[in-house]
């Protein structure tokens, strides 16, 4: 939910949804409909402005065959960057607030020092990002930094939108369990990066699991 804003605001989120299918539209005018581009060229081709800060709009860019997403906003509501050929969260807006779905991106294999790009999520308990788990190949630990983070789930996942770990499986599940959002009075970032790296090993994870 987008909870107690304007209409304006739930105008512009509305709007925002349709940047997809806006954005190739203009490429296909263009001829520019199959040509791999970053974002920031995108922009530049098409034309098509996007405020800086899209606190209640979510950001739609899914199955533009973007090559990378330099130029994106600072703060978005949502982020869908599905379906592209990226093969790294540069450029990504550094501040989500309810949910990052970077699934399907075949070229996306590597997820190191992920927060490095991705400083933050802001909605309480449905904080996610979606990523195609048997893709990644790389260390994962980088999500236990990620501040506000609640879910990582893969698209296929039997109960995609269950708040719970137990309800995931393979390494999404384990790191669920030790994330920001999920974290108790008690659990430090140190403690937390921790615990998950051992859970990670014991369950055959291991390139996951690395520093």
């Amino acid at each position: 939910m987008l909870g107690d804003v304007s209409i304006y605001s739930l105008a512009q989120a509305s709007l925002a949804n349709q940047n997809a299918k806006y954005l190739m539209k203009l490429l296909e005018i263009k001829k520019l409909k199959y040509i791999e581009m970053s974002f920031k060229q995108l922009m530049a081709n098409t034309k098509f402005s996007i405020d800086h800060y899209m606190d209640d709009a979510t950001l739609n860019l899914f199955g533009l065959r973007l090559t990378s997403l330099e130029g994106c906003p600072q703060r978005v509501w949502g982020l869908r960057a599905g379906a592209n050929e990226i093969t790294s969260l540069e450029g990504i807006s550094p501040n989500i607030t309810n949910y990052l779905d970077l699934s399907f991106n075949p070229k996306l294999t590597n997820l190191h020092d992920v927060h490095r790009h991705l400083h933050s999520m802001r909605a309480p308990i449905s904080a996610r990002i979606i990523v195609s788990e048997k893709l990644i190949t790389s260390s994962v630990l980088g999500l236990i930094y990620v501040t506000g983070l609640t879910r990582i789930s893969d698209p296929g996942s039997k109960y995609p939108d269950s708040s719970t770990a137990t309800s995931q499986s393979g390494w999404t599940g384990i790191v669920t369990k030790h994330l920001a959002g999920n974290a108790g009075p008690n659990d430090t970032e140190k403690l937390r990066l921790y615990s998950c790296q051992e859970e990670l090993i014991a369950a055959g994870f291991d390139e996951h699991a690395k520093l």
